[in-house]
């Protein structure tokens, strides 16, 4: 216990200084349609090299930068290098995707997300239809009013906005109803026993039904055999994301993908 204490409050620390010694690092992973397994979109994820302790999972260093509002300046950063990377991709002749970045509710509370981004579009327009957002039921709670209101602008300026983690939250249809998504990511948790779990078959089922009724594509996560695919291409999935199609890769194999995915569509 003192251990963990510990390096709990070495990591607090750090945290702040992580991205001016550039510590942080995005990886990218595709998301593909499931028709025709065309990439359509991919995802930016977070990666801390400790100096010292190495690699810090996630798991560990986000809730600790959400506890301390040091996951605003974060986002900030994730969001700029995922616009550096646009540029890059777009001047090697790579036509990239969409990038969906997740978002803390903290950012929708504490920070001017619509007005980061309408700046963006008056200097950078070209990059708005590249750039998305995820966010989860739990963090849309935080200020459900300001949530609203902040998915609202962006949508107009053209940020779009995805529910990740669909089906772990308390009133999910309830936040469809308010939250202006362009899209439903089925929590993985759902994903990992299909084909066999008739429970997890019924939810999918339900869920993917109810998605689609609503015009909203649904985006599984987590898929990593070719029975789940089968599956889920089956039930009306629209997009696959997971380890099947892709693990989390750098920015230069991402762009070897790209490239693999736009030949295969000629």
């Amino acid at each position: 216990m003192t251990r963990a204490a510990e390096r709990r409050l070495r990591l607090t620390m750090n945290l702040d200084a992580a991205i001016e010694n550039e510590e942080f690092h995005l990886v990218y992973q595709p998301v593909v349609e499931t028709a025709t397994g065309a990439i359509c979109a991919m995802e930016a994820l977070l990666r801390w090299r400790h100096p010292e302790l190495g690699a810090i999972s996630p798991v560990e260093f986000i809730p600790l930068a959400e506890e301390t509002g040091g996951i605003i300046p974060i986002t900030r950063w994730v969001f700029a290098r995922v616009a550096d990377q646009l540029r890059k991709w777009r001047a090697e002749g790579v036509e990239p995707r969409r990038v969906f970045v997740n978002v803390s509710g903290q950012q929708f509370i504490r920070d001017d997300l619509p007005g980061y981004f309408r700046a963006m579009s008056e200097t950078e327009p070209a990059l708005i239809p590249f750039i998305g957002i995820e966010i989860t039921e739990q963090a849309a709670i935080q200020n459900m009013d300001a949530t609203v209101q902040a998915i609202r602008d962006l949508a107009e300026i053209g940020i779009d906005a995805a529910l990740d983690d669909f089906g772990t939250g308390y009133s999910s249809l309830s936040y469809i109803q308010r939250l202006p998504i362009r899209k439903i990511k089925l929590d993985r948790a759902f994903i990992a026993d299909l084909p066999g779990n008739e429970r997890d078959i019924a939810l999918v089922r339900a869920m993917v039904g109810m998605a689609n009724g609503l015009d909203l594509p649904v985006v599984a996560e987590g898929v990593e055999t070719a029975a789940q695919r089968d599956f889920l291409r089956g039930v009306g999935c629209s997009e696959l994301q997971g380890y099947l199609i892709s693990k989390p890769v750098p920015p230069e194999a991402m762009a070897d993908l790209l490239r693999q995915s736009d030949r295969r569509r000629r």
